[in-house]
């Protein structure tokens, strides 16, 4: 009876990064720490999950909330998985580092996937951009030495990707890491609204009152996501 059940990630207010004054540049978590909004311009701005995984299936969702800015070419956010044992995990010279960090990314208005790379040699192929409202959904399978990853957008998997079959991962990647931690990162320009998102990893299903909630769970019957998992 001590065992606790039904416990959802959150983002961590005690793990960020930032390219600015720690204490003064830190992303603002509202919600239950599940709404991240950007907290200093002209800095990039990273929010890491409470909760990792070393094993098994698993599934999350991220809303775009706001962050349009003066044109679309102006958005840099990113959003995706961090493996915990990188050598950079705790330090920000970018939205994300190079080494072991497997994200989509918005590049300028460039949509890509980067994986264990500088963010100049990630892929574009069959990868689209969100605008405010979309959701990206998130899957990824870790075993004792390999990460895939899936993304899609609002419920459909970039280049036919499949997670329930293994088909197509954006991300197969060998490793040896102990935990795969979600995370977000956003960058403001002068001028630029407030970059802001949402996440659902199960506990989140309306993404903060904003639309009506979801009813997917996953196969063990816990959670409720805007799409099947």
């Amino acid at each position: 009876t001590d065992t606790c059940k039904n416990n959802f990630a959150t983002l961590n207010p005690l793990s960020y990064q930032t390219t600015g004054a720690y204490g003064t540049s830190y992303p603002v978590l509202t919600d239950g720490n599940l709404r991240f909004t950007h907290g200093q311009t002209g800095q990039w701005e990273r929010s890491n999950c409470t909760m990792g995984a070393s094993e098994g299936k698993w599934y999350f969702e991220f809303k775009k909330v706001a962050g349009a800015g003066l044109s679309g070419n102006y958005e840099n956010w990113a959003v995706g998985v961090r493996e915990s044992d990188g050598s950079l995990f705790s330090q920000c010279t970018d939205g994300f580092e190079n080494q072991a960090d497997h994200v989509y990314w918005l590049d300028a208005g460039t949509a890509k996937i980067v994986s264990n790379q500088g963010r100049n040699s990630g892929s574009t192929d069959g990868i689209s951009d969100v605008v405010n409202g979309d959701i990206i959904n998130i899957a990824f399978e870790k075993t004792a030495t390999n990460l895939k990853v899936w993304f899609g957008k609002n419920g459909t998997y970039f280049n036919s990707g499949n997670p329930a079959t293994g088909a197509n991962p954006a991300v197969n990647h060998s490793t040896t890491t102990e935990y795969i931690i979600p995370s977000v990162s956003f960058y403001q320009y002068s001028g630029q609204p407030e970059p802001v998102g949402t996440l659902n990893f199960g506990q989140n299903p309306s993404f903060c009152g904003a639309l009506t909630a979801g009813t997917n769970a996953d196969d063990s019957g816990k959670g409720l996501f805007k799409y099947a998992p």
